[in-house]
């Protein structure tokens, strides 16, 4: 993208996010490596900042996240690098998700190779945090608790009680039951073999919903400002499956004037893409 014209901030993290007179966006933070402050404006904001996107998007004062919530999950894995035991496994199998678990935490044996390394990784097993990003404060949560998604956020509780259940399960059970859910699935597994690895954190969103207060969603969903100039990611993390339509979406949504120049090269792209 550089090579095209843009701009590339590594190591900065945004800390403000307000609109001025003219509808513009003033985006101000901190050089993390430097220590200084920045301060950008922009005609539109797009706000991808995993867990922190909603604490931006209601420090924008967009009213279309009102009473939106977020509920952080955190993931570890088994791993190893033995290169006996790796060479063994060369595939993704999947096995079932216990009863009242999240989707994302279907238990599986994959092989993964980074850095050139190859190693196994087995889980995940639930974590909990209040911090919203792997490395983020533990006070991340508490700053996007609002009176208008107090409500959502208990009633989403309540209606979730099995998921509650297993997260406390997750917290509760010592390492030896876990690596025991390990050995269903490579029964020769040696416990020296293994260590344990903390993965991101997922900020699961919570909706208003007028029937049941509020309801826990596992997908992915774009949000964007009535007048088209700020649009941010809620929810899971957007895998390759998702982000492109995520995109798509966005780009007719908040630019539609420029959405029939813009279609043919989309289509060039994703041949499959639905007709306009």
């Amino acid at each position: 993208m550089s090579r095209r014209g843009a701009h590339i901030h590594l190591h900065h993290e945004v800390a403000s996010l307000a609109r001025e007179a003219d509808g513009s966006w003033t985006i101000g933070g901190r050089n993390l490596m430097s220590g200084g402050r920045f301060q950008l404006r922009s005609r539109f904001v797009f706000v991808g900042a995993g867990g922190y996107t909603l604490r931006l998007l209601q420090q924008a004062k967009l009213p279309e996240v009102r009473g939106y919530a977020v509920f952080p999950l955190g993931g570890q894995f088994l791993r190893t690098s033995n290169p006996e035991v790796v060479s063994r496994h060369d595939a993704k199998v999947y096995g079932r998700a216990d009863i009242g678990a999240p989707p994302m935490s279907v238990p599986h044996l994959d092989r993964r190779v980074v850095a050139g390394t190859p190693s196994l990784m087995f889980g995940p097993y639930a974590t909990f945090s209040t911090r919203l990003l792997k490395h983020g404060a533990l006070t991340d949560l508490f700053t996007t608790i609002r009176w208008h998604n107090l409500a959502v956020l208990v009633g989403a509780g309540i209606q979730n009680l099995p998921l509650v259940r297993y997260l406390i399960g997750q917290l509760i059970t010592p390492r030896r039951r876990k690596f025991a859910q390990l050995r269903r699935y490579f029964p020769e597994a040696d416990p020296a073999d293994w260590e344990w690895i903390q993965a991101g954190q997922r900020a699961q969103l919570i909706k208003p919903d007028r029937r049941r207060i509020g309801v826990l969603a596992f997908g992915t969903e774009v949000v964007t400002g009535a007048e088209g100039t700020i649009a941010g990611l809620l929810g899971a993390s957007p895998g390759a499956s998702v982000a492109p339509a995520a995109m798509v979406e966005l780009l007719t949504t908040c630019f539609p004037a420029r959405a029939e120049q813009w279609s043919p090269t989309l289509h060039r792209l994703m041949p499959d893409l639905a007709p306009d």
